[in-house]
């Protein structure tokens, strides 16, 4: 609504202003002020309903169950949204890979990646895709990794 309420004002500078100072410094000084202004809101806008995407499902509703990693970097899984009012509609995980020889654990590896799912309130779905990583050594043991969720979206 208040979009709307910049381009009218935006529209009568340009349409009733404009003629009186078609040649003069003053209207470019205006015209270009309400350009910046009327952009600086839009970009506002978008940020803090993004920020408020972000803020609708916190990680703690959110179950990664059945997770696997292989060599060839896939990660998959089963992502339950626990939230009773939104859907969730982005998760971003960050992965830390250790390669265990029985109870000792050494770092392997560290990576992150984007899930773009809908997963409806109560809702669970799978995921297969690539990790991003920064390196991935053949193990000596077993691959085992520890999963956070680093921000959730939602609608």
């Amino acid at each position: 609504m208040i979009a709307w309420i910049f381009i009218a004002l935006f529209l009568i500078v340009v349409i009733v202003i404009a003629p009186r100072f078609k040649h003069s410094l003053q209207f470019y000084i205006v015209l270009f002020t309400v350009i910046l202004v009327t952009a600086l809101y839009f970009f506002w806008q978008r940020e803090s309903s993004r920020d408020a995407a972000q803020m609708l499902i916190p990680a703690s509703e959110i179950e990664l169950t059945d997770l696997a990693f292989s060599f060839n970097r896939k990660f998959s899984g089963q992502i339950t949204n626990n939230s009773t009012d939104y859907t969730l509609t982005e998760l971003a995980l960050e992965v830390v890979i250790e390669d265990c020889i029985e109870n000792d654990c050494t770092f392997s590896s560290k990576g992150s990646m984007q899930i773009w799912k809908e997963v409806a309130p109560g809702q669970t779905v799978m995921f297969d895709q690539y990790l991003k990583l920064d390196k991935l050594e053949k193990p000596k043991g077993q691959f085992q990794w520890k999963v956070e969720i680093i921000y959730t979206k939602a609608q």
